[in-house]
């Protein structure tokens, strides 16, 4: 975490913080200062927001409340890791160098799991974003408007439960707040996305039927999430989003959450309905980055999902 007059970025450091809600009214609550020790490169105002949304998920608010809390943070003290090893290091790289040429596997990195068993921290936004591209559209909306790129600042957190072997299972909660996004069609159409977010499905909302759960299963002698384990279930919101929601009479199709739902039993396509070319899978992936011990410092999940909003345009005025 760094800021102007924090001390240098790759020092561990001690941050002293507490909520405090502020009301309209002159109201106040504070609640009692805790420490934590960050090696994440944020600024203070990632770490503030990052725990202003931590303590929303464990005190919920009525609407409109959460612009009240705020988020005190003091660096305390800054301390070294451990000390870099120059000749370690060109060692390792010797042998990483050898094994190429001779054409063997490079060895995997134990996952070295925290005691706590959580890794948590704030969203990249350069690199965190969600977005949209259109297909098969019908011709009175013109050229196709470029991708869209809502990027998104927050927080993300994974629990593991106890390893079991050489797997651990882990649960992933994640909250981004994302900037505003203009989609323009050459035909002079615009949709505004603005108070854009992306966040986990709650439970039951899709019905009983549906486990919303966001989980995988991490292999601890690879640091690979097991083929076939992940599951992610995400719902995207918008104000376009809430508009089109509210008149949508096949809320199945409307591309609000990952992955979308399958379509009602005996639906049947508008006549001239047709489906991107090839429309290509939905998918999530999921990749953990390790330093040289094997601790988790960071991580990466791309998904992608097709949705057939072209329905919209042939069906008759709402």
């Amino acid at each position: 975490m760094t800021t102007a007059t924090d001390c240098d970025r790759d020092l561990y450091k001690l941050v002293r913080w507490n909520v405090n809600v502020v009301w309209p009214d002159g109201r106040k609550k504070s609640y009692p200062p805790r420490e934590d020790v960050i090696k994440d490169c944020m600024t203070m105002e990632e770490f503030r927001t990052w725990k202003v949304a931590e303590f929303a998920q464990t005190h919920p608010t009525a609407p409109g409340e959460g612009r009240y809390v705020h988020v005190v943070a003091q660096v305390l003290r800054c301390f070294e890791g451990p000390e870099f090893d120059f000749e370690e290091d060109q060692i390792r790289s010797l042998h990483a160098i050898r094994r190429a040429i001779s054409g063997e596997p490079e060895p995997g990195r134990r996952v070295r799991l925290p005691q706590s068993g959580v890794v948590a921290g704030a969203l990249d936004p350069p690199k965190s974003e969600f977005g949209d591209a259109f297909f098969n559209f019908p011709p009175f909306l013109g050229q196709r408007p470029p991708e869209g790129h809502t990027f998104l600042s927050g927080w993300i957190r994974v629990q593991f439960d106890q390893p079991v072997g050489d797997r651990a299972r882990f649960v992933l909660t994640y909250e981004g707040v994302g900037t505003k996004e203009t989609i323009r069609w050459g035909g002079g159409q615009i949709f505004d996305f603005d108070r854009t977010r992306a966040l986990p499905i709650p439970p039951g909302a899709l019905g009983p039927s549906f486990d919303v759960t966001n989980e995988g299963v991490l292999d601890l002698s690879t640091g690979r999430v097991v083929e076939g384990s992940l599951r992610v279930n995400t719902v995207f919101q918008a104000t376009t989003i809430a508009r089109t929601d509210k008149v949508n009479r096949i809320p199945y199709a409307f591309p609000f959450i990952f992955p979308p739902l399958p379509p009602p039993e005996g639906l049947e396509p508008p006549p001239g309905f047709k489906p991107p070319e090839p429309p290509g899978p939905v998918f999530a992936d999921l990749d953990f980055e390790l330093d040289h011990e094997g601790r988790i410092v960071g991580l990466e999940l791309h998904s992608r999902s097709l949705a057939p909003t072209g329905l919209f345009p042939f069906l008759p005025p709402f």
